[in-house]
């Protein structure tokens, strides 16, 4: 009896009546048929979800918030006098203002938070996902943007 089957990219890791076996995905092997009627019979089939590189390089991207505020201002993505009152503390650009405002009233004060207290910006950041998407900024334009001012 045919108790797990897990598909790869070139085969099936299978579980035959206890016995771990690889069955390749090749309707001449005689375990390949055994496979397809175990899969017509309901049989549950994994397919091992694999991770993007893209997506996992994008992660691991961090500025410092001071690398983030000069990269915005270099950029002219927000004024000098708005780069420094986020520096300051004191108010954040009327585009953060504005996006967060957008948010539903319970994410509102945390993302307003964050935002006032940041000390390191994730590339992937829902906060730094929803300003790049506002401005139309593409994700490799952002990957640039986490690259370049990375180094500084």
């Amino acid at each position: 009896m045919l108790d797990k089957i897990t598909q790869t990219e070139d085969d099936y890791q299978v579980v035959i009546d206890g016995t771990e076996m690889t069955v390749p995905n090749n309707p001449s092997n005689r375990h390949y048929q055994m496979v397809q009627d175990a899969i017509a019979d309901g049989v549950e089939v994994i397919v091992p979800v694999v991770p993007d590189p893209i997506i996992a390089e994008r992660a691991a991207m961090t500025l410092t918030f001071s690398q983030l505020l000069i990269g915005l201002v270099l950029m002219d993505w927000i004024t000098e006098a708005e780069g420094d009152a986020w520096l300051k503390g004191n108010e954040l650009p009327a585009e953060v203002t504005s996006m967060i405002a957008g948010l539903p009233v319970e994410q509102r004060f945390p993302a307003k938070a964050r935002a006032l207290r940041m000390s390191v910006a994730d590339r992937m950041d829902p906060l730094v996902l929803a300003l790049a998407q506002g401005r139309g900024v593409p994700p490799e334009d952002m990957d640039v943007f986490f690259q370049t001012f990375g180094k500084l």
